[in-house]
C-alpha cells in the first residue's frame, strides 16, 4: 500500500452514535487525490490495483476493529456515514444515529457490494444517485434494524457477512 498509494491507513471522518464525529480507519485503496465524490463506482480511476483487491475482499475494512475496540463502533450496526452525506439525513433517518455504527450491517447484506450495485445502475452522477436513491434505501433498512434489534439478529448478520466474504 505504501508503494501504490503512499500511505497504509486511511483516516475517514465519520458520524457515529448521537451524531458524534470520529475517525474511522481503513486500509488505503485510492491514490492520493481528495477531489471527487466520496462515493466510488467500481471503475473509479482513483482506486489502485491493490485497493481493488482489498475492496473486493472487504479486507480494507479490517482496521475498523480498532474502532470497535475503542468503543466508537460495534461489530454490527448501521454503517457510519461521511459527514457530507449525513447532512442529508431526513429527521426520520437520523434515528440510526441512536446506536453505535457497525463494521457490518443489515444494509450491507441486502445491497452486497455497493460499488457493483452502483455499476449496475450506471448513473450519470454517482454522488447524486447515492444521495437521492441508494442512501435513503440503505437508511430505511438500517432503521428497520434499529427498531427490531436483537442479539439473534446480530448473530445472523455476522454469519451472513462471513458467508458473503467467503464467496
Amino acid at each position: 500500500l505504501r508503494f501504490t498509494a503512499g500511505e497504509v491507513i486511511y483516516r475517514a471522518p465519520r458520524i457515529g452514535r448521537h451524531g458524534q464525529l470520529f475517525t474511522m480507519f481503513k486500509f488505503v485503496t485510492m491514490a492520493r487525490d481528495d477531489s471527487g465524490p466520496r462515493v466510488t463506482g467500481r471503475n473509479d480511476m482513483r482506486i489502485t490495483d491493490v485497493g481493488r483487491w482489498l475492496r473486493a475482499t472487504k479486507l480494507n475494512e479490517l482496521p475498523q476493529l480498532v474502532n470497535v475496540i475503542k468503543g466508537e463502533m460495534s461489530l454490527v450496526g448501521p454503517r457510519p456515514e461521511d459527514p457530507r452525506y449525513a447532512e442529508h439525513y431526513s429527521d426520520r433517518h437520523r434515528q440510526v444515529l441512536a446506536v453505535r455504527p457497525g463494521l457490518t450491517s443489515l444494509a450491507f447484506l441486502r445491497f452486497g457490494d455497493e460499488e457493483a450495485f452502483i455499476a449496475r445502475a450506471a448513473p450519470a452522477d454517482v454522488e447524486a444517485y447515492y444521495l437521492e436513491d441508494l442512501l435513503p434505501k440503505k437508511l430505511d433498512i438500517e432503521l428497520d434494524y434499529v427498531s427490531t434489534w436483537s442479539v439473534r439478529q446480530d448473530l445472523r448478520i455476522l454469519a451472513g457477512t462471513v458467508l458473503t466474504m467467503l464467496r
